[in-house]
């Protein structure tokens, strides 16, 4: 075999063992996501609701409703909510409305600050850090 043919062969191989890790690999679990259930209403007014539900855990819901019809500060006042399962497992829930104040989210997905001085002042140093592993 001369050199020239051993690097077609070397490129030939190479590229072929590409192409088979790239068409191969498996799929991420979100990728082969299917919509399990799926609702939606809307009157043509301005009032709407929908929700739906995906195998891999996600899920969505909301509602608008036309407010104070007919006048200036006429608008659609909206809830909702969102799930999914974060990296650890668990599931994650976010509440919110959107309204003539703008966008708010009710939850987050972080504890709030002022739990975490709540247990610290009802229990001992020594119990948190043994809480802690420490």
């Amino acid at each position: 075999m001369n050199y020239f043919n051993f690097i077609k062969l070397h490129i030939l191989l190479v590229t072929s063992n590409i192409l088979i890790v790239t068409f191969c690999a498996p799929l991420s679990k979100d990728s082969e996501a299917t919509i399990l259930n799926f609702n939606n209403t809307n009157d043509g007014t301005g009032n709407y609701y929908f929700r739906f539900e995906t195998s891999n855990g996600i899920t969505r819901e909301e509602k608008g409703t036309l407010v104070d019809v007919g006048l200036p500060n006429e608008h659609i006042s909206v809830e909702g909510k969102y799930s999914y399962i974060n990296e650890e497992g668990i599931t994650e829930t976010i509440n919110y409305i959107a309204d003539e104040n703008g966008y708010t989210i009710l939850t987050s997905l972080q504890q709030p600050k002022f739990a975490v001085t709540a247990i610290n002042r009802v229990l001992s140093s020594a119990v948190v850090a043994s809480l802690l592993g420490k």
